[in-house]
């Protein structure tokens, strides 16, 4: 028995038939490529027609690279796979969607539109209104305000009304008064009245005369308070009345009593004050964003607390042209009828005035044109010219204003755009596309009108808006890496810290005005740098009692400075309020962008750089800027955690280093200071010390020469600045006779040669390089000049390093160049 009958039978079987079943795989294998090949050609009846080469089918439909992205950071776009280089994940390849034309347009299904419940609605014209709400009270019509007071001296025998709230009519009695003056009135009018009778028998001219004198009478006492009938009844009775009624002269509310009951008064003295309530007032106080939608003559409808569901109305007849400073409203008010007495003083009303938009968004005035109206009192129109029944002047015909385009406004449905505070974002449906596109595009908008927002710019009418689903859509280009609401180009988001070349210019005794407030700045940047809110917090008091102190910059720049000076204010107040040093930081940022305004506009004095600094890991890797009086970066927002993080981005010379054209004969006398220097920089790139020091002598003698006098006077002070600088360096380089020590005293000096050709410039007849080396002195840098060719001959290392550096300016002959500030 062999050993294959204990072997399976299906491996007797492979064994015995395997080059059948070799075959047959074969075929099949050939059988289904084939099928493969055909299968794609079934569903396109023309694909056995395509004669067009292979090459030409290859190149028509180029292979697309495939874009990787990051699904927390979409901004994130690299052409392989990886990570990210903010979070580390993982990279994912970018869905394509058939919209990369157009960065901002999104397509989608018809599925996908439905799932999303993407809604949309037409850009039409239509009427819209908007309630401009307000606040007030109830107020007393001041025109319908009267005071009663004593017509004669006397005594007060009786107040018949004797407390306020008391409503009198017209004709009323008010006080009875016993007077001496009304007792002898009364006397000489009995005393005419009988000269009268008796003249009846006389001659005419003694009629006449006693006629006169009794009329003069009887004119006298109603001068002081009587009526016709009460002087007819004291000619009847043919005696004095001891005591006289007073009666009120207009009917109303006594609102205040001023006498008491046997008081002695005298003629003017305050005896009531009555109010008719019939009409009355309503002051509301209009906020000052609401002022456009306000005008006079527009119906206004109010509430009262007291009387719930029931609405009032009225007009407005005047708005007041001063704002109160302190509420920032306006004074807006309104008259309305009172007869039910149901308004009451002091009563605090809701007001609302629906204003109807033309097709600029502006309120549509009330039609009050062609009538007439009162300058003194509003509320008083007329259809024809007539005089006012309050003041009795001239009415005056209401001017028609031009209104423009009196259609109705453009409007869009307020759930269309996407706000984002400075801007606002709708997404329009694309016309004739395939599928479901929709484009986001950036509008401006008008008031909100309602349930509509009322369109500037950015859109026409008949488009098609998202108002349902907008924010799906802007989420899914965020998804994709997409310009979104969140991205879109703003100007607001470009940081140009530039200089203004428009600067003014400004005396240096002004500038030196703000020099402290800088210091303070710097101080507040020093104390967050060691992560100390309590020094942080004191800086920024010294900040703010500053800024207070200097409350005007006299010169050019005073109008600069005023529009500064708000700005920085509110930001030191606001860092004031926070006592985290994470909060200080956040504010801190907000300060540092008004002092780098401040100096881009206007500048500090002295001969001192700043150095606008940036750290691009800053709040969530956004990014900040601050500004430094130093060159080495030390970071305010991360403090010691990370000192050093961030770059110098610009610098700012100060006022004094500012280019000048100086006068020739000044030029060349500067030709004593540079050839000594020059010596000295070669003599040091030799290692040279015994020529290094009698450059250094023949250098500080050509120093002390006097250039003071071929100057005009407002370059003095530049030269005498450059002058101090150049002298400290001679000093500390003559310390010692050793070449390390004139080296140390040569980089100052070199700071001050380099600021001389930057601010007068040379005469040498070749241009002169600015030369930097970043490893002298411990890798802090330092630079120099010098006038051979662009060849580097260093002199802070001499033999050991003699080209290590690189030329950053050249500086070109005054007198050969007309520009004034160095090339590049």
């Amino acid at each position: 028995m062999t050993t294959d009958t204990f072997q399976p039978w299906w491996k007797r079987q492979l064994r015995k038939h395997w080059k059948w079943l070799t075959f047959g795989l074969i075929v099949f294998v050939l059988g289904w490529c084939s099928g493969q090949g055909t299968s794609s050609g079934t569903s396109d009846p023309h694909a056995g027609h395509n004669h067009a080469p292979a090459s030409q089918s290859s190149a028509a439909a180029p292979k697309k690279k495939t874009i990787w992205t990051c699904s927390m950071h979409p901004q994130i776009r690299l052409p392989k796979a990886g990570k990210c280089p903010i979070c580390f994940m993982d990279l994912t390849p970018l869905q394509d969607d058939g919209g990369e034309k157009n960065p901002r347009k999104l397509a989608i299904s018809e599925a996908t539109k439905a799932l999303a419940e993407i809604r949309t609605s037409k850009v039409m014209r239509r009427p819209v209104s908007m309630a401009v709400r307000m606040v007030g009270k109830v107020a007393y019509d001041e025109t319908l305000v009267k005071t009663i007071t004593a017509w004669v001296p006397g005594r007060l025998e009786r107040m018949y009304v004797d407390y306020t709230g008391v409503r009198v009519r017209r004709g009323d009695h008010l006080v009875k008064i016993y007077s001496p003056d009304l007792l002898a009135s009364q006397q000489e009018l009995l005393q005419a009245l009988k000269a009268w009778k008796q003249a009846q028998t006389g001659s005419r001219l003694t009629r006449q005369t006693a006629r006169l004198g009794l009329e003069a009478a009887r004119r006298k006492l109603s001068l002081l308070g009587l009526r016709e009938w009460q002087i007819r009844n004291i000619e009847k009775r043919g005696a004095p009345l001891e005591r006289i009624n007073i009666y009120a002269p207009l009917g109303g509310i006594v609102i205040e009593k001023k006498a008491m009951e046997g008081m002695y008064v005298k003629t003017g003295t305050h005896l009531y004050t009555i109010a008719d309530l019939s009409k009355v007032w309503l002051k509301f106080d209009a906020f000052e964003r609401d002022l456009p939608w306000l005008h006079v003559g527009q119906s206004v409808t109010f509430q009262t607390l007291a009387m719930p569901g029931h609405s009032f109305t009225g007009k407005i007849v005047y708005i007041d042209p001063v704002l109160n400073s302190k509420t920032r409203t306006v004074s807006v008010r309104v008259n309305a009828d009172n007869k039910d007495g149901l308004l009451k003083p002091e009563m605090f009303v809701k007001g609302s005035v629906m204003v109807s938009l033309n097709a600029k968004g502006r309120a549509r005035p009330p039609e009050r044109e062609g009538r007439y109206v009162c300058p003194m009192h509003p509320e008083v129109v007329s259809k024809r010219r007539s005089r006012c029944t309050i003041c009795g002047m001239r009415l005056e015909r209401i001017k028609a204003k031009k209104q423009g385009d009196d259609r109705d406004p453009l409007v869009i449905p307020a759930t269309a755009p996407l706000l984002t505070g400075k801007r606002a974002v709708v997404y329009v449906e694309v016309p004739k596309s395939k599928k479901p596109t929709y484009e986001g595009r950036e509008v401006t908008l008008g008031a909100q009108a309602g349930d509509y927002y009322v369109v500037r710019k950015g859109l026409t009418e008949g488009e098609e808006v998202v108002t349902h689903g907008a924010f799906r859509i802007d989420s899914e280009l965020q998804l994709q890496a997409r310009p979104s609401m969140m991205s879109l180009s703003s100007p607001e988001k470009k940081n140009d810290f530039g200089v203004d070349s428009s600067r003014p210019k400004l005396a240096h005794k002004r500038l030196k005005l703000l020099t402290p407030i800088y210091k303070s700045y710097f101080a507040v940047s020093q104390a967050l740098t060691k992560d100390n809110p309590k020094a942080t917090l004191q800086a920024l008091r010294t900040l703010k009692r500053r800024i207070q102190a200097l409350t005007v910059l006299k010169g050019n720049a005073r109008e600069r400075w005023a529009r500064r000076r708000s700005p920085l204010f509110t930001a030191v107040s606001r860092n004031l309020r926070q006592t985290k040093i994470a909060d200080l930081r956040r504010l801190f940022e907000t300060l540092s962008h008004e002092v780098i305004e401040l100096e881009r506009t206007i500048g500090h004095a002295g001969m001192k750089a700043y150095y606008l600094t940036y750290c691009p890991m800053a709040f969530n890797n956004r990014g900040a800027y601050w500004l430094q009086d130093k060159k080495d970066v030390r970071n305010p927002y991360f403090g010691k955690s990370m000192l050093v993080c961030g770059s110098t981005k610009a610098t700012y010379a100060g006022r004094d280093a500012e280019p000048v054209q100086p006068p020739k004969r000044f030029l060349r006398s500067l030709s004593r200071l540079y050839k000594p220097y020059f010596g000295l920089q070669h003599a040091l790139f030799k290692d040279d010390l015994k020529t290094s020091w009698q450059e250094l002598k023949r250098f500080q003698k050509a120093l002390g020469q006097r250039r003071r006098g071929l100057l005009p006077f407002a370059m003095r002070r530049r030269w005498l600045l450059l002058r101090k600088t150049l002298q400290e360096g001679v000093t500390k380089a003559k310390k010692k006779k050793d070449i390390e020590v004139i080296r140390k005293g040569f980089y100052d000096i070199s700071r001050g040669m380099l600021q001389l050709v930057f601010v007068f410039g040379h005469v040498e007849k070749t241009p002169v390089y600015e030369t930097y080396c970043p490893m002298a002195f411990n890798n802090t840098g330092a630079a120099w000049l010098q006038p051979q060719d662009k060849q580097v001959r260093n002199s802070y290392f001499g033999a050991k390093m003699a080209f290590c550096g690189t030329v950053k300016r050249r500086f070109s002959s005054r007198l050969q160049s007309t520009s004034s500030t160095p090339q590049k």
